[in-house]
């Protein structure tokens, strides 16, 4: 009888795999025993016959050739090669042609055992599955660290820290809670000669989902829950909480941006409706413009200055040497750790020891999980304390801090103590500043500094 080979592994993502060829030998030894003549083969690989939505273009090609005439049989190795699921048995079936294995099945002589057998090898697949399942689950449960994949940045396979990459990962998460960007980190980390884990170019995004690991925490993450895991973690748990609430917040914009020039940019507001104000050039000069009445226009630089000036005056007048504002963040945090702590304990007493069934796990889990939002909103809330705090002590030292850094960072000093800057119109042609017609909003969270009073002009 003319036969088609039919060859197929599941796992083969490099294309290196000799299975096939195992396969193949087997079968033709098979045929040669019993007088059958292969004229054709055709092979899948890297593709899965248990799930419904993968598409084998090796085996409908067959089948299609088959119908044609181009053979009378098909040959695998096992039944599994060819059906694990009743969909492509059915397709096979409509075309009538014979199905032969090399472990001696032929479909000509038995047609009973088929279905049988194809739902056998289905239920194979879905014990190892549930096999696999519950062994990743138990090594969660024991904060072993995720098996395979590729090498997370600052560790090695096994979770050993790699210190030059652990150190730039501390480095940059400092950065970042002071206000710097990912994208100004990624630009020297690229210009230094630093690469990924792979040797690629970092990005913006390539950071950000590097420092958002939990394992760089010390976490293990399994459906959700943090487990703590059995490695060193790379930051203290302080750094790595605010980085999480930093990087996670959904209000911070995502994707690349231009570096900022204009560190009061997007606090710029109009005195009359309240609008954001932009720079736009006008007369080949950058000028704050309103964009809602359009009434309003100020020279960038003037706005840019007195900003300037107002923030420096502001620091002048805090008195450096009261009780730090940090005591409310640390009180949220140790209150953050608890929480955590209660419910790591919870995990563990539920995968590990089996103490708390299911249902009870659900139900307490579902209350710490409720509560550990609202005190994650109070330590965002909180956070900019961690920038006043290390504010210069002098107007001078800070208006020299000022000039040192780029508009990026000037831009987060800013918007840890102002929530706006007012700018109301004035007569045309005036070009020295009245007084007044500029503004400052300040934070509550510099309104509770203890200052003496707040700079208007």
């Amino acid at each position: 009888m003319r036969l088609a080979l039919y060859l197929r592994i599941s796992n083969d993502p490099y294309g290196n795999s000799d299975a096939p060829e195992r396969q193949a030998l087997a079968c033709r030894e098979y045929a040669d025993r019993l007088g059958h003549t292969i004229v054709e083969t055709y092979e899948d690989r890297d593709l899965s016959a248990y799930k419904k939505s993968v598409v084998r273009p090796g085996f409908l090609s067959m089948l299609a050739a088959g119908v044609a005439g181009s053979f009378e049989g098909i040959l695998a190795w096992r039944t599994e090669r060819l059906f694990r699921n009743f969909n492509d048995y059915v397709k096979w079936d409509d075309t009538k042609l014979a199905f032969l294995c090399e472990d001696g099945y032929d479909s000509r002589v038995d047609t009973v055992i088929l279905p049988i057998k194809v739902a056998i090898a289905r239920d194979e697949v879905r014990k190892l599955t549930e096999r696999v399942v519950n062994k990743y689950k138990f090594l969660a449960s024991k904060g072993e660290p995720h098996a395979g994949g590729r090498r997370p940045y600052g560790y090695t396979h096994s979770r050993k820290i790699v210190h030059d990459e652990a150190a730039l990962i501390v480095e940059a998460a400092t950065q970042i809670l002071n206000g710097t960007t990912l994208s100004a980190i990624t630009r020297t980390w690229n210009a230094g000669g630093v690469g990924t884990a792979s040797g690629g170019i970092w990005d913006a995004t390539r950071l950000a989902r590097t420092l958002r690991r939990h394992d760089i925490g010390g976490y293990r993450s399994y459906h959700g829950d943090l487990i703590p895991g059995t490695w060193e973690p790379i930051l203290s748990r302080d750094q790595y909480e605010r980085v999480q609430l930093l990087l996670g917040d959904p209000s911070r914009r995502t994707g690349p941006r231009p570096p900022r020039r204009w560190s009061a940019s997007g606090l710029v507001r109009c005195g009359i409706c309240s609008a954001v104000m932009r720079v736009n050039r006008v007369n080949k000069k950058p000028t704050y413009c309103c964009t809602g009445c359009g009434r309003v226009g100020r020279s960038a630089h003037m706005v840019e200055g007195f900003v300037r000036g107002a923030l420096a005056d502001f620091v002048d007048q805090v008195d450096h040497d009261a009780p730090s504002g940090n005591a409310i963040l640390d009180n949220s945090l140790n209150e953050l750790r608890a929480a955590q702590g209660r419910f790591d304990k919870l995990t563990r007493d539920h995968y590990v020891d089996g103490i708390i069934d299911a249902t009870t796990f659900k139900t307490m889990a579902r209350a710490l999980t409720e509560r550990l939002d609202v005190l994650r909103s109070e330590v965002a809330a909180n956070s900019r304390s961690q920038t006043l705090s290390k504010l210069p002590g002098t107007g001078e030292a800070f208006l020299e801090m000022w000039d040192q850094q780029d508009a990026s960072a000037n831009s987060v000093t800013a918007r840890s103590m102002i929530a706006a800057v007012y700018v109301h119109p004035v007569g045309r042609g005036i070009k020295k500043p009245v007084a007044g017609s500029i503004v400052v909003d300040w934070l509550d969270a510099a309104k509770q500094l203890p200052v003496a009073s707040q700079n208007q002009q």
